[in-house]
């Protein structure tokens, strides 16, 4: 049964104050913001953003009328930049397809059109270049190059590359072509290619050593174009290919989401079909089995408008198929999430926002003790960060906008959203400000998460750092030690410094403890997350995270796991400069577990 819920048309301010009241199981709060250079060019933000395996972030972008290069990024845990690869774009009309192994090792393919040809790089986590290959296109040699498709299988690093090669038929105003897919191993070495007859190519995915192709073909003087959906074995045959299509006149598939589902194995394909030269008519899910016959297929209910555009889809954490959707009327969008069987496309719940669009890529994402986080757009307010429990209703909002500097000031946009792999959400974005003081485009990183304040902080810090300030231990997340969802917050460190956190089962006293200037609130058998991947550098704002794995909380000699009912306390030390080389100590922080 639909269990629907609409929220009011209210204006933002009445929409904070309507779920201020809303139960408290999951709020949101900024980890933190870190603010870059000011560009001309809104398109210098990230097109696509990657987690690295260690709560980093790993960006894509690519060119600008300012400057005709490619841009990758990496970045920590705290936003802090850990390198930065430009290449320049290699003719008019390239295109670029990057994608990631998971592992904080990219892989990115340029398409040079002019030559008919595409260069395949593989970094290590570094940026640096670990191999390259070049793909051209079979015979005979097509007019153009519209598109390609990037997969990289975990945790082999074997790269699946799909390149589409096609002409214009002006006889019959066809175009014709192909597409030509190609397994290398995690050097770059060739292990196989196929080629298929489709050539619009649309996602590729990887599953296991499987590839899964959404295609798309020219169909006829209707100029339909259905779309194709074929499955490829581990050596490149096919297993079966499955068409999907509408009856319209002028009918094109686009794909938005391709999911696989852990039990049945079946493929979910998220769809939008633009039909008679319109925005994308009519949205819905495809589940196709592992014969290649369709499942059930699935449209949204009670989703207003002619218009309606794909809002990405996810597995929660209970096991649902969380799906968003978008509909506008009159130029009004308003977006409902739903929570379907994925086994049979059936609605168990669903929610809508009216007067609210999905506001960036991958801006649905599941929380870890089930609901979800959403991100939505509203004018002219801006982005904001909804919390959804495992029913979807709502549990809290946060604004992503600043406060304004003027009556006509700001304007946040956001471009993607990424999880970070360790329960934090990393956003990209623009600060864009016209008026006093300072008009400009401010181009930003962002990491958000879900949770609850949690612990009792006591011994408060008597000693400044080199800032003027005491640094601030906080913790976020959930106090049940079987969600394994914690987080350490530290703040008001001096820029960049060297951290590490600490945790004991026992509270302690001890002033200048190894020379710091700070006191060790710490006492009993004292653990140091010093592992790789644990010891941090705060941000140039003094902010410093690290997500905690429960199951593996240091001791002194050897790793344990925290459980229920047990108490343990944290604090943060860090290097300082105050004047000469020295430490300080954050407050500590007791947190008793459920």
């Amino acid at each position: 049964m639909l269990h629907a819920r609409t929220l009011s048309r209210l204006r933002p301010f009445l929409l904070c104050a309507a779920l201020a009241a809303a139960p408290a199981s999951a709020q949101s709060r900024v980890l933190w913001k870190v603010p870059g250079p000011v560009v001309t060019f809104a398109n210098d933000l990230p097109r696509t953003t990657f987690p690295d395996g260690r709560g980093g972030s790993l960006f894509f972008e690519f060119g600008n009328s300012a400057a005709d290069e490619t841009r990758l990024r990496a970045v920590d845990a705290n936003g802090n930049e850990r390198w930065l690869r430009t290449t320049p774009i290699v003719s008019t009309g390239a295109r670029e397809t990057v994608t990631s192994d998971g592992a904080g090792r990219l892989v990115s393919v340029v398409g040079d059109p002019a030559n008919l040809r595409l260069d395949v790089e593989g970094l290590d986590v570094d940026g640096g270049v670990r191999w390259t290959r070049s793909v051209t296109a079979p015979p005979p040699t097509p007019s153009y190059w519209p598109g390609a498709g990037l997969a990289v299988e975990h945790p082999s690093g074997e790269v699946t590359l799909a390149a589409t090669f096609a002409e214009l038929d002006t006889t019959h105003f066809l175009t014709r072509g192909s597409t030509t897919v190609v397994r290398l191993d995690a050097a770059g070495v060739e292990r196989w290619r196929t080629t298929i007859p489709e050539h619009r190519i649309q996602r590729l995915d990887v599953d296991g050593d499987e590839v899964v192709l959404c295609l798309g073909q020219q169909n006829g003087i209707l100029d339909q174009y259905p779309l194709r959906v074929t499955r490829l074995d581990a050596d490149g045959a096919t297993l079966w290919s499955e068409l999907l299509a509408s009856g319209a006149i002028q009918a094109s598939f686009t794909v938005s989401e391709v999911l696989f589902e852990p039990t049945s194995g079946d493929v979910l394909v998220q769809w939008a079909v633009e039909s008679g030269g319109f925005s994308a008519s009519s949205v819905g899910i495809t589940s196709i089995d592992a014969s290649g016959d369709v499942a059930w297929t699935w449209s949204p209910s009670g989703l207003s408008g002619l218009e309606q555009t794909a809002g990405g889809m996810v597995f929660g954490a209970s096991g649902g198929l969380l799906v968003g959707a978008v509909g506008r009327v009159s130029f009004d969008d308003r977006t409902r999430i739903y929570d379907l069987d994925p086994l049979t496309g059936a609605e168990r719940h669903s929610i809508e926002f009216l007067e609210r669009s999905i506001g960036a890529e991958k801006g649905l994402q599941p929380l870890p003790g089930g609901g979800a986080m959403v991100v939505l757009y509203d004018w002219p307010a801006g982005p904001f960060l909804v919390t959804l429990d495992a029913d979807l209703d709502v549990t809290s909002t946060l604004a992503l906008q600043p406060p304004p500097v003027s009556a006509i000031d700001p304007r946040t946009r956001l471009q993607t959203a990424t999880p970070d792999g360790r329960g934090g959400l990393v956003l990209t974005g623009y600060d864009s400000y016209s008026g006093a003081p300072q008009p400009g485009v401010y181009l930003f990183r962002m990491k958000v998460a879900a949770g609850v304040d949690l612990g009792a902080a006591y011994c408060a810090q008597t000693s400044p750092n080199s800032t003027g300030a005491t640094t601030a231990l906080e913790a976020f997340g959930s106090a049940a030690a079987a969600d394994d969802d914690v987080t350490l917050i530290g703040s008001a460190l001096p820029p960049f410094a060297a951290s590490l956190f600490l945790v004991a089962d026992q509270a302690g006293f001890a002033p200048n403890a190894g020379g710091s200037q700070g006191t060790l609130c710490l006492g009993g058998a004292i653990g140091r997350y010093n592992r790789p991947g644990e010891v941090q550098f705060a941000s140039a704002e003094g902010g410093v995270t690290l997500r905690l794995d429960l199951a593996n909380t240091p001791g002194p000699s050897a790793v344990f796991a925290v459980l229920p009912g047990t108490t343990w306390r944290f604090q943060l030390w860090h290097r300082d400069m105050n004047p000469g080389q020295t430490s300080n100590l954050s407050n500590a922080l007791e947190v008793t577990f459920l």
